[in-house]
């Protein structure tokens, strides 16, 4: 049986980052070990430096296309680059109303101007028409999943032919660990110095502020990574030690596709990794919905048929099939699926 997340844990993300965002803002302070609003713009400026490699390598290869879908987007900022200097239209979405909202604090930050459609959703249940999204991305999220086949099987049925699912940083599960504590991102006097002996990295797991919220924070070993990747045909998978250089792999018809040479292999279990990932197309032929209009592929989570969903003037969407609302706040639509609804509308929009 696969895990999925529980409302818990998705109520406790939504939470979580609506006290992040106000910390990163320099609002108010909530978690002494998550930056400030001095050190996160330079997290993001440092986040945004590495996407553009990304995106650029992408664009060579032909694989950069209109219009994209960020799952896990928190600030846009990514979103905002493809947006800005890459020059095509998508969608930033994300379970946090809070993160997609501060995009407007931060883009002026940054020196953006342009922002994507932001959709506050839920992973699971994608208001897309099948076949319709060239470019899918994730960066950091799919690690806050018990386990992500779900959200991958759902990202393949709303990728169209042509297009490619891109996921990058995320952690490979680390066999040696005596996982004496939790770290936060700001590491104290001790465990610098632990750190800079080599030695932090065998004793502890990142991720505490959180997991003492209620998120969840897992990593997953290759065979689990060769299971969650099984709905696409062609994968590229870059497998990089913490230290030491990364090691391409690509799927192919043989058992055990997911297997890098034995120096690769033993660095990443004792040292830990991380994992990128270019997967192509599903196994079976689809028609294609083509569309430049961002808002023609919307769909109800539900029941995502298109010819259902209507807009009502300014501030809602609404399914003719179903009849469910979807409000408009803030320039941010909100497509909750209907059983999350009446537990997550309040906190998503408050």
């Amino acid at each position: 049986m696969t895990l999925r997340q529980t409302i818990a844990n998705k109520k406790a993300e939504v939470q979580f980052r609506e006290k992040l965002v106000k910390q990163h803002k320099g609002e108010q302070s909530y978690f002494p070990g998550q930056p400030d609003n001095l050190r996160i713009l330079i997290e993001l400026k440092k986040r945004l430096s590495d996407t553009k490699k990304d995106i650029l390598n992408l664009k060579k290869e032909g694989l950069l296309k209109s219009p994209y879908l960020e799952i896990g987007a928190e600030k846009c900022q990514r979103s905002m680059l493809c947006e800005n200097q890459f020059k095509i239209k998508g969608i930033a979405a994300d379970i946090s109303f809070h993160s997609l909202d501060s995009a407007n604090f931060f883009a002026k930050k940054l020196g953006f101007k342009k922002m994507p459609l932001r959709i506050c959703l839920d992973a699971y249940n994608l208001p897309f028409l099948d076949n319709c999204i060239p470019f899918i991305f994730f960066y950091q999220t799919l690690h806050h999943f018990p386990d992500p086949s779900p959200i991958l099987r759902e990202s393949a049925r709303v990728l169209r032919s042509d297009g490619v699912v891109f996921i990058n940083e995320e952690p490979i599960k680390q066999l040696f660990n005596l996982n004496l504590f939790r770290r936060d991102f700001n590491l104290n006097n001790l465990q610098k110095l632990l750190k800079r002996l080599l030695i932090l990295p065998f004793i502890s797991t990142i991720g505490k502020s959180e997991m003492e919220s209620g998120i969840i924070e897992t990593s997953f070993w290759l065979d689990k990574w060769e299971s969650i990747l099984k709905d696409f045909e062609r994968v590229k998978v870059t497998a990089t030690p913490l230290f030491g250089k990364g090691q391409l792999l690509e799927k192919n018809a043989h058992q055990g596709w997911l297997n890098p040479n034995l120096l690769t292999k033993a660095l990443i279990a004792i040292l830990g990794g991380g994992i990128k990932v270019i997967a192509t197309k599903n196994k079976k032929p689809r028609l294609d919905f083509l569309s430049n209009d961002i808002f023609d592929i919307l769909a109800c989570p539900d029941c995502k048929v298109r010819v259902s969903l209507k807009k009502s003037g300014s501030n809602l969407f609404y399914c003719q099939k179903c009849g469910s609302e979807f409000p408009i706040k803030k320039d941010i639509l909100i497509f909750l699926p209907r059983r999350q609804r009446p537990l997550l509308k309040k906190i998503y929009v408050s």
